[in-house]
């Protein structure tokens, strides 16, 4: 999730023009990603590879 998190906020940094910025860096947090729609990459990997009937 890193890695994809990270290229989604410098797409939104150049969309914004803020690259670099406190306020991009602090206000851009996987919580806030996730509500504009976005999934998280390592969280369907946990869910397809651990599922919850198998632990």
């Amino acid at each position: 999730m890193v890695r994809v998190s990270r290229r989604i906020r410098m797409c939104y940094w150049k969309q914004w023009r803020y690259a670099r910025t406190m306020a991009t860096q602090a206000g851009m947090i996987n919580k806030w990603l996730s509500g504009k729609g976005l999934i998280s990459v390592k969280e369907q990997w946990v869910k397809i590879h651990y599922p919850a009937s198998a632990r």
